[in-house]
């Protein structure tokens, strides 16, 4: 499918392949299985396309050689800590090719943006129809069951005393609920011919929350209230209303059906919960200290722990599987990329974040707001778990970051009047 699009494409090719990565969000995360570890195919389409369809831009972004040398620098980061690393395993080299492809995709989608600053409300048009594939995926699992999935192995969390947490099309519910929290949000971004929101965009809305409460997922459903908070702090009349009226419908759903919903089933295993992550939390801070610097190497970390920390194991499918992170995404930085790495990343997130909030001070464009809120929905859900892993979290958090690096170039359509 992607050989024909791009071959029968006459515009631009690059925003034909943004495109086509946002239509094929939910299958982008299956694997092509070599011996360069577990490539995904977006992995492998990403540099198709960048070896053989890419047209050059010529573009300036604002702050971009801050971007270029924190880049370069993490890149020399991140291969010191392979070479420093005391053993390897292909993993490795697929987290590299992750790694490379993650910043390719984002040279291509600020080039765009810069380019064409009305591309900014495509891409957003296209985000809001993989969440609606998401709720209509979803409806799904709900009639038929959780087997209903494009997982090929059901997570180990989707199902217990708690009744089910519902995944979506991702095979972990924490990712769901990451997914729904910052698309929601993006929900609330009007095209550039609107001045209001619409009543689509509000109903999806509604059924997003709701759908967060049927995955289960904790820490990223504070993320989103954090992000409500922020909107109603920092938000136009219109997002207030919006943001109030859907903690008002969530309210009444809570009090009135509080058993319908996964999450509130699991108070009961919350201290359970934060003992079991403490102790991989500490396990995996000390191996941060024994590799301050550069850390362990990137796609290292179940390679590591087999040797170092072997209790650090769950049981699938009558096997054994060593963790590929410490049930914290912050920590996996932290022991892969070391101090040096993990503060170069951060860089990256917080820097635009930091940047479009100032623009939001001076320009009153409300949209940044709203991509912060969803920015921040992910930081909060990404410390008890690392979900980066899954390819599509990874596009949507980059995605997220570049439409705020890009910010500067466009106004929301209020601010427009």
């Amino acid at each position: 499918m992607f050989f024909v699009v791009m071959l029968f494409t006459t515009g631009d090719k690059n925003k034909a392949y943004i495109k086509y990565v946002l239509l094929a969000y939910p299958l982008l995360n299956f694997t092509l299985v070599n011996n360069l570890g577990p490539v995904s195919i977006f992995d492998f389409i990403t540099v198709i396309f960048a070896l053989t369809f890419y047209q050059s831009r010529v573009t300036h972004v604002k702050n971009g050689h801050t971007y270029l040398i924190i880049f370069i620098l993490l890149t020399l980061i991140a291969v010191i800590g392979a070479f420093n690393a005391k053993s390897l395993k292909v993993d490795t080299a697929a987290a590299f090719i992750d790694f490379f492809t993650a910043f390719i995709f984002a040279k291509i989608l600020i080039d765009e943006c810069l380019n064409d600053s009305t591309f900014f409300y495509s891409v957003i048009k296209y985000l809001k129809i993989t969440l609606i594939v998401s709720l209509l995926f979803l409806g799904g699992q709900l009639i038929f069951g959780p087997e209903f999935t494009l997982a090929r192995i059901q997570n180990a969390n989707v199902v217990g005393s708690f009744g089910i947490r519902y995944p979506g099309f991702f095979q972990d519910p924490q990712k769901h609920t990451q997914f729904l929290a910052i698309t929601s949000f993006l929900l609330l971004i009007k095209d550039k011919d609107d001045t209001k929101l619409s009543v689509i965009s509000l109903l999806l809305l509604m059924l997003s929350v709701i759908a967060m409460l049927y995955t289960g997922g904790r820490a990223g459903f504070a993320g989103w209230v954090l992000g409500v908070l922020i909107i109603i702090i920092f938000g136009s009349s219109q997002y207030r209303l919006a943001g109030i009226t859907t903690t008002l419908i969530l309210g009444g759903l809570v009090y009135f059906f509080p058993e319908k919903f996964p999450i509130f089933n699991r108070f009961a295993t919350i201290s359970d919960d934060y003992d079991f992550r403490f102790t991989v939390w500490k396990d995996a801070f000390e191996i941060f200290k024994d590799n301050p610097y550069f850390g362990i190497g990137i796609g290292n970390y179940a390679n590591y722990v087999s040797v170092h920390n072997p209790d650090q194991v769950w049981e699938a499918n009558a096997g054994f599987t060593f963790y590929s992170h410490p049930e914290s995404g912050y920590l996996k930085f932290l022991t892969e990329y070391g101090l040096a790495g993990f503060i170069l990343i951060f860089s990256l997130i917080l820097l635009p974040m930091i940047i479009a909030f100032r623009e939001l001070i001076k320009t009153k464009n409300k949209n940044n707001l709203l991509l912060i809120a969803a920015l921040v929905s992910w930081m909060v859900g990404f410390y008890t778990v690392y979900s980066l892993d899954d390819t599509r979290i990874k596009i949507l958090v980059v995605t997220v970051i570049c439409l705020l690096i890009t910010s500067y170039k466009r106004i929301s359509p209020e601010d427009a009047d």
